[in-house]
Protein backbone atom coordinates (compact mmCIF):
# COMPACT_ATOMS: atom_id res chain seq x y z
CA UNK A 1 0.00 0.00 0.00
CA UNK A 2 1.48 3.22 -0.78
CA UNK A 3 0.62 6.12 1.83
CA UNK A 4 0.49 9.68 -0.23
CA UNK A 5 0.39 13.29 1.90
CA UNK A 6 -2.73 13.62 -0.10
CA UNK A 7 -4.20 10.01 1.34
CA UNK A 8 -3.53 11.10 4.89
CA UNK A 9 -4.47 14.65 3.88
CA UNK A 10 -7.86 12.79 2.73
CA UNK A 11 -8.36 10.25 5.44
CA UNK A 12 -8.08 13.77 7.98
CA UNK A 13 -10.89 15.12 6.29
CA UNK A 14 -13.03 12.12 6.81
CA UNK A 15 -12.85 11.19 10.21
CA UNK A 16 -13.24 14.80 10.72
CA UNK A 17 -16.69 14.75 9.12
CA UNK A 18 -17.47 11.83 10.33
CA UNK A 19 -17.15 12.86 13.87
CA UNK A 20 -19.40 15.91 13.12
CA UNK A 21 -21.78 13.90 11.79
CA UNK A 22 -22.32 11.73 14.64
CA UNK A 23 -21.77 14.36 17.60
CA UNK A 24 -24.62 15.78 15.44
CA UNK A 25 -26.51 12.86 15.79
CA UNK A 26 -25.62 12.68 19.49
CA UNK A 27 -27.48 16.00 20.10
CA UNK A 28 -24.12 17.49 20.11
CA UNK A 29 -24.44 20.48 18.49
CA UNK A 30 -22.11 22.44 20.15
CA UNK A 31 -19.23 20.17 19.78
CA UNK A 32 -19.94 19.26 16.54
CA UNK A 33 -19.47 23.11 15.75
CA UNK A 34 -16.30 22.96 17.23
CA UNK A 35 -14.99 19.62 15.26
CA UNK A 36 -16.22 21.79 12.03
CA UNK A 37 -14.51 25.00 12.61
CA UNK A 38 -10.87 23.30 13.76
CA UNK A 39 -8.21 23.45 10.87
CA UNK A 40 -6.55 20.21 10.36
CA UNK A 41 -3.28 20.42 8.71
CA UNK A 42 -0.64 17.78 7.85
CA UNK A 43 2.66 17.90 9.65
CA UNK A 44 5.59 16.98 7.20
CA UNK A 45 8.42 17.69 10.06
CA UNK A 46 6.76 15.64 12.79
CA UNK A 47 8.93 12.39 12.96
CA UNK A 48 7.92 10.64 16.27
CA UNK A 49 4.63 12.64 17.43
CA UNK A 50 1.55 11.50 15.99
CA UNK A 51 -0.43 14.42 16.48
CA UNK A 52 -0.76 17.32 18.32
CA UNK A 53 -3.80 19.65 18.63
CA UNK A 54 -2.98 23.73 19.31
CA UNK A 55 -5.79 25.23 21.67
CA UNK A 56 -5.71 28.69 20.47
CA UNK A 57 -5.71 28.90 17.09
CA UNK A 58 -7.75 25.58 17.14
CA UNK A 59 -5.82 23.05 14.92
CA UNK A 60 -5.00 19.93 14.25
CA UNK A 61 -1.69 18.09 12.80
CA UNK A 62 -1.09 14.92 11.93
CA UNK A 63 2.83 13.78 11.21
CA UNK A 64 3.15 12.96 7.72
CA UNK A 65 6.02 10.68 8.47
CA UNK A 66 4.39 8.95 10.82
CA UNK A 67 1.64 7.54 9.16
CA UNK A 68 3.18 7.23 5.58
CA UNK A 69 4.43 4.05 7.07
CA UNK A 70 1.55 1.37 6.36
CA UNK A 71 2.13 -0.66 9.41
CA UNK A 72 1.13 2.78 11.46
CA UNK A 73 -1.69 3.34 8.89
CA UNK A 74 -4.75 1.25 11.05
CA UNK A 75 -4.15 4.01 13.80
CA UNK A 76 -5.05 7.02 11.79
CA UNK A 77 -8.22 7.28 12.64
CA UNK A 78 -7.78 7.01 16.29
CA UNK A 79 -4.85 9.58 16.01
CA UNK A 80 -6.88 12.57 14.58
CA UNK A 81 -9.92 11.74 17.04
CA UNK A 82 -7.69 11.79 20.10
CA UNK A 83 -6.52 14.98 18.91
CA UNK A 84 -10.06 16.31 18.04
CA UNK A 85 -10.88 15.54 22.07
CA UNK A 86 -8.24 17.23 22.87
CA UNK A 87 -9.77 20.40 21.13
CA UNK A 88 -13.45 19.36 22.53
CA UNK A 89 -11.86 18.97 26.00
CA UNK A 90 -10.39 22.51 25.64
CA UNK A 91 -13.12 24.45 24.17
CA UNK A 92 -16.31 23.06 26.31
CA UNK A 93 -14.50 22.02 29.42
CA UNK A 94 -11.28 24.59 29.88
CA UNK A 95 -9.19 21.40 30.39
CA UNK A 96 -5.68 20.72 28.56
CA UNK A 97 -4.03 17.59 28.60
CA UNK A 98 -5.18 14.32 28.91
CA UNK A 99 -6.96 14.32 32.75
CA UNK A 100 -10.57 13.43 33.31
CA UNK A 101 -12.07 16.09 30.32
CA UNK A 102 -9.75 14.68 27.75
CA UNK A 103 -10.92 11.11 28.77
CA UNK A 104 -14.63 11.74 28.97
CA UNK A 105 -13.92 13.54 25.25
CA UNK A 106 -11.59 10.41 23.96
CA UNK A 107 -14.74 8.23 25.04
CA UNK A 108 -17.23 10.50 23.03
CA UNK A 109 -15.10 10.58 19.96
CA UNK A 110 -14.60 7.15 19.94
CA UNK A 111 -10.62 6.86 20.36
CA UNK A 112 -9.47 4.48 22.74
CA UNK A 113 -8.32 7.42 25.68
CA UNK A 114 -4.59 6.33 25.21
CA UNK A 115 -1.88 8.83 26.39
CA UNK A 116 0.73 7.84 24.11
CA UNK A 117 1.52 5.57 20.95
CA UNK A 118 3.31 2.62 19.74
CA UNK A 119 3.79 2.74 16.36
CA UNK A 120 6.76 2.18 14.55
CA UNK A 121 8.64 5.71 14.21
CA UNK A 122 12.16 6.92 13.68
CA UNK A 123 12.86 8.08 16.59
CA UNK A 124 15.52 10.56 17.86
CA UNK A 125 18.20 8.28 18.35
CA UNK A 126 21.45 9.14 18.66
CA UNK A 127 24.64 7.40 17.41
CA UNK A 128 28.16 7.36 18.25
CA UNK A 129 30.65 7.73 15.25
CA UNK A 130 34.07 6.78 16.42
CA UNK A 131 36.14 9.51 17.93
CA UNK A 132 33.06 11.89 18.74
CA UNK A 133 31.82 10.65 22.39
CA UNK A 134 32.92 9.70 25.62
CA UNK A 135 33.32 6.72 26.84
CA UNK A 136 32.00 5.14 30.24
CA UNK A 137 32.81 1.62 32.09
CA UNK A 138 30.50 0.42 35.00
CA UNK A 139 32.52 -0.03 37.78
CA UNK A 140 30.02 -2.91 39.29
CA UNK A 141 30.07 -5.04 36.46
CA UNK A 142 32.68 -3.09 33.68
CA UNK A 143 30.47 -2.66 30.59
CA UNK A 144 31.32 -0.31 28.44
CA UNK A 145 29.10 2.59 27.47
CA UNK A 146 29.74 5.43 24.37
CA UNK A 147 27.70 8.33 24.50
CA UNK A 148 27.99 11.68 22.86
CA UNK A 149 26.88 15.26 24.49
CA UNK A 150 23.95 17.27 23.40
CA UNK A 151 23.44 20.68 23.72
CA UNK A 152 22.38 20.99 27.20
CA UNK A 153 22.56 17.33 28.23
CA UNK A 154 24.45 13.90 27.70
CA UNK A 155 21.57 12.09 25.00
CA UNK A 156 23.54 8.69 25.44
CA UNK A 157 22.31 5.23 24.30
CA UNK A 158 21.78 3.18 27.21
CA UNK A 159 20.89 5.15 30.61
CA UNK A 160 21.70 8.24 31.89
CA UNK A 161 24.50 10.63 32.89
CA UNK A 162 23.81 11.60 36.90
CA UNK A 163 26.83 14.00 38.19
CA UNK A 164 29.03 12.25 35.68
CA UNK A 165 28.25 8.72 36.10
CA UNK A 166 25.99 6.67 33.30
CA UNK A 167 23.45 4.81 35.46
CA UNK A 168 22.52 1.58 33.39
CA UNK A 169 20.39 -0.64 36.53
CA UNK A 170 23.90 -1.38 38.56
CA UNK A 171 23.84 0.32 42.00
CA UNK A 172 27.32 2.40 41.45
CA UNK A 173 26.75 3.42 38.11
CA UNK A 174 29.53 3.90 35.18
CA UNK A 175 32.39 6.35 35.56
CA UNK A 176 33.40 8.24 32.87
CA UNK A 177 36.94 7.45 31.94
CA UNK A 178 38.10 9.14 28.95
CA UNK A 179 37.58 10.74 25.70
CA UNK A 180 36.92 8.80 22.27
Amino acid sequence: MNITNETIKARIEEVKWDLHDELKAAGRNVSATYVADTVTKLNTRMRVTAGRAHYRNRTVEIAAQVFSNPENWPKIDNTIRHEFAHILAFEIEGHKGHGRAWKKWATICGCDGTRCHSMNVARNKMTVEPGTGVSGICEACGQTFEFRYGTKRAKILEGRVIGGYITHGCTRGARIVKDL
